[in-house]
């Protein structure tokens, strides 16, 4: 069996360039979900204490009350910042949506401290504590595979831009 194959020069640069508009609009279109999802999995991670988190002190629960902290027993919850930053948009909460890469997470300075604890740290410009590993951001193959379906999803419906335009 023999087949034989025209290619027109111009249709396939046109589709050649569709292609490439749509990768980089790729992430475009399936990032504000992958980036919702996160919040979603970041907050029930906090409504579920981790899982993991060592429990407060209850010298540290104390301190927050007499602070006047809201929810002084609420572990990894202060004033609100990084729970917020993590599981909704606030001027703490960082997304930066590229063609080939996505990131999402916080700008609050102590998150780091949590994530990779533990150390020990002044505590409310006091004394020495030790501040206990608490991994705020852990992403699961299951996350992942979720996250690849949405990416699939996403490239479905770009693809199909292309298809109705015609190259």
């Amino acid at each position: 069996m023999q087949m034989d194959l025209t290619f027109s020069a111009d249709r396939t640069l046109a589709t050649l360039d569709k292609m490439a508009a749509t990768a980089a609009t790729l992430l475009e279109v399936a990032g504000p979900a992958i980036v919702g999802d996160f919040h979603r999995m970041e907050a029930a991670r906090f409504d579920a204490n981790g899982p993991g988190w060592d429990p407060l002190t209850p010298a540290t629960i104390a301190i927050k009350t007499a602070r006047g902290m809201p929810q002084p027993e609420r572990i990894l919850y202060g004033q609100g910042d990084l729970l917020n930053s993590l599981t909704g948009h606030t001027e703490h909460t960082v997304v930066d949506i590229k063609p080939d890469e996505l990131f999402v997470g916080t700008n609050v300075p102590y998150a780091q401290y949590h994530q990779s604890g533990p150390r020990v740290i002044k505590v409310f410009g006091k004394g020495d504590a030790k501040l206990p590993e608490r991994i705020l951001v852990q992403v699961s193959e299951e996350d992942a595979a979720r996250w690849g379906a949405i990416l699939s999803a996403g490239l479905r419906s770009t693809t199909t831009i292309v298809a109705e335009a015609g190259v």
